[in-house]
């Protein structure tokens, strides 16, 4: 069976948009559950990155600049955990999230270390 360019440009077209509400549902229940710490900025202070780890669970990454052309209080979904912005300091200009997509439960949000 041959499937058309057209159609086939379609079906991957309806799988993407499938992924991206998916992800946009995970997006919007962190966001809403998510308990910043103590000494961090409000949630839409941040650039605000999520990836699906092996594992299962989604990591956030929330970045208190515009970071890699992401506009403070926007977010975004990126491909993979090497994506994820890496900084090694920052104390709480950079909080970490961890969602567990089993529960729908964030188990923990932490700030970064200082160097």
């Amino acid at each position: 069976m041959r499937i058309e360019p057209f159609f086939a440009a379609v079906l991957l077209s309806a799988c993407g948009a499938a992924e991206n509400l998916q992800q946009a549902t995970t997006m919007d229940m962190i966001e809403r559950q998510v308990r910043m710490p103590k000494e961090a900025l409000a949630l839409t202070r941040y650039s605000r990155f999520y990836t699906a780890a092996k594992s299962g669970e989604v990591i956030g990454t929330y970045v208190a600049s515009a970071h890699n052309d992401l506009p403070v209080g926007q977010r975004r979904w990126v491909k993979d955990i090497y994506h994820l912005p890496a900084i090694d300091d920052g104390g709480c200009f950079i909080v970490n999230v961890i969602f567990d997509p089993k529960t729908n439960r964030v188990t923990q949000a932490f700030c970064n270390g200082v160097a």
